[in-house]
């Protein structure tokens, strides 16, 4: 075992350990825990920059995205307890969420990325495929028609768009449908990656109908989706195209960050800010200048990225009010692929469903974190989190170790490499299906765009061909 193994594991069993027999104030525990975790990240961050891929890992995108999902919010809620609403402790969500922190970086210990020699080239490169744009242009229209029928089930796109604050309620059940939309993201993905693997540049046309695609899916009202494109997109041009130094992508990330969580989630919330204040006479640009600033940070912490505020509350419901629930999040996901007609019901206790289930207008997304507390307690969460780490590591290692790469290969490598904070922020069933479906969909897009499992029947083929002439020109020098 490695002294940084040691290390994780050592910081794990004294955040345990701390938080059981502390005597001190919670604020002071919590501003402890949060130099801790503050430590973790940027060690996680280190593990996933130095190799041949700079910093385009599945590490450091965790890491990155942990800053904003977790540790701000820690920091915020330690700086300002009131921020927090649950009646929790500060130090106790505040310590599940460090001990998973430093649970992953010891899981990810476990399969360190291969040194590459100094040969070994900066990006990756895949086989000289063309692109169908028929197929492009036949997914495009698909998935235009999945939109439309989805705002035809919900009143159409009048009612639809103007409900973005309840698209949680709107799209509920309607998860493969959602699932085609995303091929306006999958197809012209796919097909990036195979013009920039293949070393050639990707062309206006492509570009365009990625961005048009990504943008149509916020009529949803999942800032998500328009976060994770942008991530596979950079992540796909990094490793296939050109490296691009960090100090030149970090402003643009943060910018977009910015834009994304706070002014989509404003134009969100003025949707609801008009429910509750229907008397008032607030136009979009007053609520924006004048209202949203004053509720950034409560928004922030207390929906945006709740995750910290769920973890406390789950803490305080078990195992006090309601037992452990001993796996039945698995049974969950198998449930979330069956359609909803056909799906069977888990039982979910009355204590917990209360909580996390207050309405059907609202669906909270819980944290990986809450959702492994909820099963074992804290020895599930520091299970899980050893899982996951080793997940990261395993797509680092498959990155580093390999230059020439199937198309297919590096777009799921590439797609679970961003959905890992998904998975984070939304847990288990929710997280884990749009991260086991991202990874399908852009599979089945590549094969359709590219048509390389035909060109690679016919590959093979020719290899079969070229080496048995090989092997019988080599027969015919040796005779006498």
């Amino acid at each position: 075992m490695s002294s940084e193994h040691l290390a994780a594991f050592a910081a794990i069993a004294l955040v345990v350990a701390g938080v059981s027999a502390t005597t001190l104030p919670a604020r002071v525990t919590a501003t402890a825990l949060c130099v801790a975790q503050t430590i973790g990240v940027v060690w996680l961050m280190r593990l996933g920059t130095g190799g041949s891929r700079a910093w385009a890992t599945a590490r450091f995108t965790t890491a990155a995205a942990w800053l904003p999902l977790f540790l701000v919010p820690c920091w915020i809620y330690t700086i300002d307890p009131t921020l927090l609403k649950t009646t929790s402790t500060l130090d106790q969500p505040i310590a599940i969420t460090t001990l998973s922190l430093f649970a992953m970086i010891a899981g990810s210990l476990t399969l360190r990325a291969t040194v590459p020699s100094r040969q070994s080239s900066s990006t990756l490169s895949t086989d000289h495929l063309e692109v169908s744009v028929r197929s492009i242009v036949l997914w495009f229209v698909f998935g235009l028609l999945c939109l439309a029928l989805l705002m035809a089930v919900n009143g159409g796109p009048v009612a639809y768009v103007t409900n973005l604050d309840k698209s949680a309620q709107l799209n509920r059940g309607l998860l493969y449908l959602i699932w085609a939309i995303l091929f306006l993201r999958f197809a012209p993905l796919a097909a990036l990656a195979t013009r920039w693997g293949s070393g050639r540049a990707a062309g206006p046309f492509l570009i365009a109908t990625f961005v048009a695609g990504s943008s149509v899916m916020l009529v949803t009202g999942a800032r998500a989706y328009l976060a994770v494109a942008a991530a596979q997109l950079l992540l796909l041009f990094v490793l296939l195209r050109r490296p691009i130094p960090l100090r030149r992508v970090v402003p643009i990330a943060l910018v977009s960050g910015f834009l994304i969580i706070f002014g989509i989630g404003a134009v969100k919330r003025f949707q609801s800010y008009q429910l509750t204040h229907p008397r008032t006479s607030v136009t979009l640009p007053t609520y924006l200048v004048e209202i949203a600033p004053r509720e950034m940070v409560d928004a922030y912490v207390n929906n945006y990225v709740d995750g910290v505020s769920l973890i406390g509350t789950v803490r305080r419901i078990v195992p006090a009010h309601a037992n452990y629930e001993y796996g039945k999040a698995v049974l969950r996901l198998f449930a979330k692929i069956v359609p909803r007609p056909l799906r069977p019901a888990v039982t979910t206790a009355p204590a917990i469903k209360r909580e996390l289930e207050p309405s059907s207008a609202y669906v909270y997304a819980i944290p990986l974190q809450a959702t492994a507390y909820l099963q074992f307690g804290l020895p599930g969460v520091v299970m899980v989190f050893l899982l996951v780490g080793a997940l990261v590591a395993t797509i680092d290692r498959r990155l580093q170790r390999q230059e020439q790469i199937s198309v297919q290969a590096v777009l799921v490598l590439v797609t679970l490499a961003v959905q890992i904070p998904i998975l984070l922020r939304s847990g288990v069933p929710a997280g884990a299906v749009f991260l086991l479906l991202d990874v399908i969909g852009v599979w089945i897009a590549a094969v359709t765009v590219t048509g390389q499992t035909r060109r690679q029947v016919r590959a093979i083929r020719d290899r079969v061909v070229i080496g048995s002439k090989h092997r019988e020109a080599g027969r015919n020098r040796v005779r006498p």
